[in-house]
């Protein structure tokens, strides 16, 4: 009733514009645009589909993510608008709340301020914090509203995180708002679920976070680790914080290092200092600091450099967090390459490694994580399975599906109909 009220006020204004240009979209999101993994491969997407795109973001968010600039500028064909935020600290309970009301809610009216003032025909919305400006500029233009939501509803479990003071409000502002949204994209089949208890009116479709073809490089085979020269390296490549299995991985690293085996497990990714120095600490605490590294992130375009290195990617949540029930970006994308997996306390990506034969899942315990580990590693001394065949089947398996292009392509070709189907004109 309140959007009612406000597009009747909006619609008799005679100075009220108008997004008269089909091709205009904008895309929002919270994290800098050279941070936004998700968001700024939509953005990219609809640029290259000849749409006039703009991305609308933070100058910084979040624990994982390095902030950017403020202001506005071109990278590629999208045009990248950020908005200043106060800093964020550290997490805690009462940070989580000083950043909330200090940083955050200020910095969102201003990225309010640039909604309005941006039209656009499509409003592709990352977030469901960030549905109330979609709906807004709804309001104001007549836009049509995409939902991406990015991850699980209503489960932002971390102590001390924003996201656990909203995690009460999305399911409702979204059945509140749902008649509103055009569609609701999901990454995985059991979001997709959560999803439609709360709501089945839209649209729903599942959009998978794989990496973009630009970034897959050219398939390289990985070494040959026949006989026991040659260290067998499991790679994990992501962010960096808590709740991604990172301090139960070195204790596992502790109990592989105890068997004297060439095997190397190497972590690469961004983290807050003082978090990256406390795993640190911990593996020399542990005396695994032989066996586990971390590293500092690679740019997006190099993640496929370092699975050339690699012979298995890792993926370790904690099961005991409910926002972790996922198909994670980062098994994707290491199957896309041409790595196959290990993964443990997620059942969604067990499932997905068993039904394509791309990896292995095991229990979320250390000594669990240890004896895969171990023996992954034996079977490809002896060559059973073949580390060469099973990294080319996940690389045949990405050429054929695991690509952004291809996911992407269903949500811009139903787009493109309603645009003839409404206006007469297509869009892209």
């Amino acid at each position: 009733m309140v959007l009612q009220r406000l597009r009747r006020r909006v619609s008799a204004s005679p100075d009220a514009p108008v997004a008269t240009d089909t091709r205009a979209v904008l895309v929002l999101g919270l994290p800098p645009y050279a941070g936004s993994h998700r968001a700024g491969k939509v953005a990219r997407s609809f640029a290259a589909a000849d749409m006039l795109t703009t991305y609308l973001g933070l100058s910084a968010a979040g624990r994982s993510t390095p902030a950017g600039e403020v202001g506005r500028w071109t990278s590629g064909r999208v045009n990248v608008v950020q908005v200043r935020i106060r800093a964020l600290r550290a997490a805690g309970p009462v940070v989580a709340w000083r950043n909330l009301a200090c940083s955050y809610l200020p910095a969102l009216g201003r990225l309010a301020a640039e909604t309005i003032r941006t039209p656009a025909s499509v409003v592709h919305v990352n977030g469901l914090s960030l549905l109330p400006l979609g709906l807004l500029h709804r309001v104001r233009y007549g836009s049509r509203v995409l939902l991406d939501v990015d991850e699980r509803p209503a489960s932002g479990q971390l102590a001390g995180s924003v996201n656990r003071i909203l995690r009460p409000l999305e399911l409702p502002i979204l059945r509140l708002s749902a008649k509103w949204v055009d569609t609701i994209v999901s990454v995985c089949e059991s979001h997709r679920t959560v999803l439609r208890g709360a709501t089945s009116r839209p649209l729903h479709l599942v959009i998978r976070n794989v990496p973009e073809a630009s970034t897959r490089g050219t398939y390289q085979p990985p070494a040959s680790c026949r006989g026991g020269e040659v260290e067998v390296v499991f790679t994990c490549v992501g962010s960096v914080f808590e709740g991604r299995g990172f301090e139960t991985l070195i204790e596992a690293c502790a109990l592989v290092q105890d068997r004297m085996t060439n095997i190397k497990v190497v972590a690469v990714g961004y983290g807050r200092p003082e978090y990256i120095r406390y795993l640190r600490e911990l593996a020399v605490k542990y005396g695994a600091a032989t066996t586990f590294q971390l590293r500092d992130p690679v740019p997006r375009g190099a993640v496929h450099e370092v699975y050339a290195r690699a012979h298995v990617g890792l993926a370790l949540y904690d099961p005991t967090l409910a926002h972790n029930a996922s198909l994670p970006n980062k098994v994707l994308e290491a199957v896309s390459i041409g790595r196959p997996v290990l993964s443990a306390g997620q059942d969604e990506t067990a499932a997905f490694l068993t039904h394509t034969r791309t990896g292995w899942s095991t229990t979320y315990s250390p000594h669990d994580i240890a004896d895969a580990m171990l023996t992954i590693e034996r079977a490809l001394r002896l060559g059973r399975p073949s580390i060469e065949e099973w990294s080319l089947r996940c690389r045949e398996l990405g050429d054929a599906e695991l690509t952004w292009e291809s996911e992407f392509l269903p949500l811009l070709q139903r787009l493109r109909h309603e645009s003839t189907a409404r206006d007469g004109v297509a869009i892209g």
